[in-house]
């Protein structure tokens, strides 16, 4: 569970039986008595904090939120969305520790299916470590794999992507001084989802720090292979060698109303 200590922080005496804590527990662990006020929780807490979160008489003395007028106005998202293109030219500027600990905040933050915790992020940092512990190893595989063509020969449309690599370009982490690995433990139900609601919050907190992302499904792929574990979700990231100017249309999408 979280660092919130439903029952060791309750200050019952401040508590005035509003009941918001019982209507915005999601597992019906709150106990009330008569009037309403809080007698005690049942054991089926999940510790999500909703309750103190919420709480109007702070009744386990949280410190309060920044001023929430602080938060991005909506055009200012939707400007971020708009120019979020994947990015694959990245300057060779590695990235400072400081820096990844600021993009990686969100994590902690980031919501888990029944409050889930143990989300892990593997950083391989620095192009040359990202070479050498990623890309190099799959170029090494895929060579000798490839020692007859048959790989080669069977890519189909991928050929040209397959000779580039052969040829030893980076085709993998695209250049990117870091990659991001997100990993849920096993026992996670939710775990699939979550790494990749940790990663989009990740992915929104670079951007806005004016940093270039790549979601890599590749890397995802064989990161068991690169002694990385199972990851539910691989960011490339960097600080972008390009920068889009003119806005694209978005995906076709649509929005369906059950009867």
């Amino acid at each position: 569970m979280s660092g919130f200590d439903v029952r060791g922080d309750f200050i019952q005496e401040r508590c005035t039986g509003c009941g918001i804590c019982s209507r915005v527990c999601p597992v019906s662990a709150v106990v009330s008595g008569p009037g309403g006020r809080v007698e005690s929780f049942s054991t089926i807490c999940i510790g999500c904090g909703h309750c103190g979160a919420h709480c109007p008489a702070n009744c386990w003395d949280l410190e309060p939120l920044e001023d929430q007028g602080d938060l991005p106005l909506a055009g200012c998202v939707d400007r971020l969305f708009a120019s979020r293109r994947s990015v694959r030219i990245y300057l060779k500027e590695d990235l400072a520790d400081p820096v990844i600990d600021e993009m990686l905040s969100p994590v902690g933050l980031s919501p888990t299916g029944h409050n889930d915790q143990g989300l892990r992020v593997t950083v391989v940092s620095g192009a040359d470590r990202v070479q050498k512990k990623l890309v190099r190893p799959v170029l090494r595989i895929l060579a000798f794999a490839d020692s007859l063509r048959l790989v080669t020969l069977l890519s189909g449309r991928a050929r040209p992507m397959v000779r580039r690599l052969r040829a030893g370009e980076d085709l993998l982490a695209w250049g990117a001084p870091c990659v991001l690995f997100f990993h849920a433990p096993l026992k996670n139900v939710t775990g699939s989802a979550d790494t990749v609601i940790a990663a989009a919050a990740v992915e929104i907190k670079a951007r806005a720090m004016g940093l270039g992302t790549l979601w890599n499904g590749v890397l995802k792929i064989l990161s068991p292979l690169l002694g990385m574990g199972r990851s539910g979700a691989v960011l490339c990231v960097g600080y972008p060698g390009v920068r889009n100017r003119w806005k694209l249309p978005g995906r076709r999408w649509t929005r369906r109303q059950p009867s």
